[in-house]
């Protein structure tokens, strides 16, 4: 992949068209594409009768990619980080934006008190204010918005409401949302697509237990609204576990990248 920032854009190459798994706003499942997109967002682009999906498709549309799989944050997209390996010549790429203010531990959602506001975090509920997590506008907006992995900054000074996240042991000032994308140089079946995605979100949650975040609900294993984008070229490999070449260096170029970004949105928090 070859990476170009240009903001509010963050622009992954794969070099030709290729196939795409993930699950994104614009093109969710299974799709052909030759760019993976971030779109830095903040609450000024997304209002409370906003329809996302179609304003984000129209963003695409504008800069030329409107067949491009978008992913959307409010983490500033020069902070993405990067990693590449190869394995029994296998290779892969992986570039990730990361912050963890919308951190969750999974099976324990951190509870939603009155208004919405989860004890000791927010949990996705909407704040008195009529502002979601991390300040999205309420309503269907922000149900899209959630959906598609991402959270903005702007309740309160730390960006989330009184009694938010930092009481949870996140830092004011912090961002949410892990974006991934991922190439890898084997053609893949159907089957062997899924199951390497599956070995990225395990590789990505590693990195976020690595860092140990604590929770009111237990250390932190992911965030809310993460999103993954796999590219891969269709073909006859069948298998992707922790026991294959695609599986260990899908696994070691996810974790490089984000445990890097995760270190880098710590430090700033």
């Amino acid at each position: 992949m070859t990476v170009t920032l240009d903001r509010p854009w963050l622009r992954c190459d794969l070099g030709r068209t290729r196939r795409v798994l993930s699950w994104s706003l614009n093109r969710p499942g299974f799709v052909s594409a030759r760019h993976i997109l971030w779109r830095e967002v903040r609450d000024a682009d997304l209002t409370a009768d906003l329809d996302t999906g179609r304003w984000f498709a129209g963003e695409l549309a504008r800069c030329g990619d409107a067949e491009a799989v978008g992913l959307l944050t409010s983490r500033d997209v020069g902070t993405w980080r990067g990693a590449a390996a190869e394995v029994e010549g296998v290779r892969a790429q992986a570039v990730v934006t990361a912050g963890l203010s919308n951190a969750e531990r999974v099976g324990r959602r951190r509870p939603v008190a009155a208004g919405g506001i989860a004890a000791g975090g927010v949990a996705g509920g909407v704040a008195p204010s009529g502002a979601t997590e991390g300040g999205v506008a309420g309503g269907i907006a922000a149900a899209r918005i959630l959906a598609a992995g991402v959270t903005t900054s702007g309740v309160a000074a730390s960006g989330v409401a009184a009694g938010g996240i930092a009481a949870s042991g996140v830092a004011a000032g912090g961002y949410g949302t892990i974006n991934i994308a991922v190439a890898v140089s084997e053609g893949l079946s159907d089957g062997a697509m899924v199951e390497a995605l599956s070995i990225v979100a395990e590789a990505r949650t590693a990195a976020v237990l690595e860092a140990g975040l604590t929770l009111v609900t237990g250390t932190a294993t992911g965030t809310g609204t993460d999103c993954i984008a796999l590219a891969a070229d269709s073909g006859e490999v069948r298998h992707a576990g922790l026991h294959t070449p695609v599986g260990e260096v899908l696994g070691r170029v996810v974790m490089e990248a984000t445990a890097a970004a995760i270190a880098d949105w710590m430090a700033l928090s």
